[in-house]
């Protein structure tokens, strides 16, 4: 076997060769021979020597890859540490060898050793630079044909050196756009963790920040939340999957990206089974009022940016069915003031915002002459509300005085998100009592709102709408309280002394309250 004096004797020759090494075959051939023996410095050199001479023989390129990706599989963590980082560097001159190179160091991310992962990272990265659509053929094929960890770390090594890609410039504007068609590839058969990941990598691609590439963004989760496919209120997977979609969408909806789509699916699919939905994982009661209450406050959230609904008085139908569920009846107990009413305000306040924004797509549906008594009773049920909201401020007002004992930090912001959410309501409902019925009401959703920004008042203050302030009174210095309508004496302004000073002449005294002061009378505070 080939020794380490023999490799060093093998590498001055080629070495000294410089551009005419590829005549000196049987030497490097030596080299090569020298990742069977048993010596671990042995490899580690023949590991080094045979990728810095791999370019000069290109006819034995095959069996000097097969020979280092035998010495990856050593039971020595620093040999496959040294051939890692080896790998890396053929490709700058080889870029022909890209797509296997860095499918085989893909591959070797299965490894528990955080250095050599390290290791693994920088080689991909050099392999990037060097080749960019090679290199990302090779990671891309392990991540689509791979269920295990390799899949899941090469996905998180691409989230994490994304960022580091295009800082570089690596990913130029053609490789992006292959970097795009990889991603969907991916998404074709992803898990709802790998759906969130893949689009947060392409949520950092330049081509993805203009309007065109949010709306290319809200193409793919369209696709991926599959609206064809018919709504099981039952299914555990199916609400993940289609809260997932939402919520990667919602941030893309604008003015020029509608959210028709995603509008229409909730209209017509979610809401008429939403009193259905249930979740039957751990905790499960708890988790379906969650989600019931996500899906609409989202829904709240995008549908002003619809745009035009297809099926609209299908939509506002259905919209309007829901609301009426979590409304009080008119016909309902009498509402008492030392409890807070029985409605779910958050609730029936994203549905009479939705039906707010849908139904001025359609107006005819509350004002046509068939629809009178439909109108009707909407507007008793929406007078009865509009008791209910009167009766519920009364009692946030007493708990925010304290009249009823402390309240908790948690239970104060449950007070002012219900204070946004009645003044919105209020708001609407005023709105819908115009005849016909207005849709000209601007607010802003309750849950939208900073905390400190509730009411204009800040958590752990009680200056909420129709809640008294508690203030500090103004103390005087003397003894006795100054009385109302009383003015102190304001001294004279007395200018410096000297000699320049003492042309300007004296100020008279300061002759009682009657003096006049700057124009307009008395004295301007700025």
């Amino acid at each position: 076997m080939t020794s380490i004096e023999d490799l060093y004797s093998h590498f001055s020759v080629l070495a000294e060769a410089k551009d005419k090494a590829a005549e000196h075959e049987n030497e490097y051939k030596l080299i090569v021979s020298a990742v069977r023996s048993n010596d671990g410095n042995e490899k580690r050199l023949a590991s080094q020597f045979t990728t810095k001479f791999f370019k000069f023989f290109p006819h034995l390129a095959d069996e000097n890859l097969q020979a280092l990706f035998q010495l990856c599989k050593d039971p020595d963590v620093a040999i496959r540490k040294q051939v890692i980082k080896d790998l890396g560097t053929i490709c700058r001159d080889c870029p022909q060898f890209t797509e296997r190179v860095s499918h085989l160091v893909t591959n070797l991310m299965h490894t528990n050793d955080s250095t050599e992962l390290s290791i693994v990272h920088m080689s991909l990265v050099s392999l990037l630079k060097a080749d960019p659509k090679g290199a990302m053929v090779g990671i891309f094929n392990n991540i689509v044909n791979d269920e295990g960890a390799i899949r899941d770390r090469a996905l998180g090594f691409l989230a994490s050196k994304t960022k580091l890609l295009l800082a570089e410039e690596i990913l130029m504007k053609d490789v992006e756009e292959a970097f795009i068609q990889h991603c969907r590839k991916v998404l074709e058969d992803v898990t709802g963790d790998e759906f969130k990941l893949v689009m947060r990598i392409l949520a950092m691609l330049p081509s993805m920040g203009t309007v065109q590439g949010r709306q290319n963004l809200l193409d793919i989760i369209t696709l991926e939340a599959d609206f064809k496919s018919k709504f099981d209120p039952h299914s555990d997977e199916c609400l993940d999957h289609l809260i997932s979609c939402i919520i990667e969408a919602v941030p893309l909806f604008s003015k020029n990206v509608h959210s028709a789509k995603f509008v229409e699916y909730l209209c017509l699919a979610v809401l008429p089974a939403f009193q259905k939905i249930s979740y039957s994982a751990a905790d499960g009661k708890e988790l379906t009022k969650k989600y019931q209450v996500d899906i609409l406050k989202y829904l709240a959230e995008m549908v002003v940016f619809s745009g035009d609904i297809g099926r609209v008085e299908e939509c506002v139908k259905n919209v309007y069915s829901c609301l009426i569920e979590f409304m009080p009846s008119p016909d309902g107990t009498d509402v008492q003031n030392d409890k807070p009413p029985n409605v779910e305000y958050l609730i029936v306040e994203c549905l009479m915002y939705t039906f707010h924004q849908v139904a001025r797509k359609c107006p005819q549906w509350l004002t046509e002459a068939n629809n009178a008594e439909r109108l009707k009773d909407f507007r008793l049920r929406l007078q009865h509300l509009a008791g209910t909201l009167k009766a519920s401020l009364k009692y946030v007002k007493d708990r925010l005085d304290g009249k009823s004992g402390e309240i908790s930090d948690s239970e104060r912001k449950q007070f002012l998100l219900t204070v946004e959410s009645t003044n919105n309501l209020n708001a609407l409902i005023k709105d819908l009592f115009y005849n016909p019925p207005s849709y000209k009401a601007t607010v802003v959703l309750s849950f939208k709102k900073p905390i400190g920004e509730k009411s204009g008042s800040k958590l752990g203050s009680s200056s909420v709408a129709g809640v008294k302030r508690s203030f500090t009174p103004v103390k005087f210095d003397s003894n006795e309280p100054q009385k109302k309508g009383s003015k102190t004496e304001q001294k004279m302004y007395t200018p410096p002394g000297g000699k320049f000073s003492d042309k300007a002449g004296n100020f008279p005294a300061q002759q009682g309250s009657n003096q006049r002061g700057w124009r307009g009378g008395g004295s301007r505070r700025w």
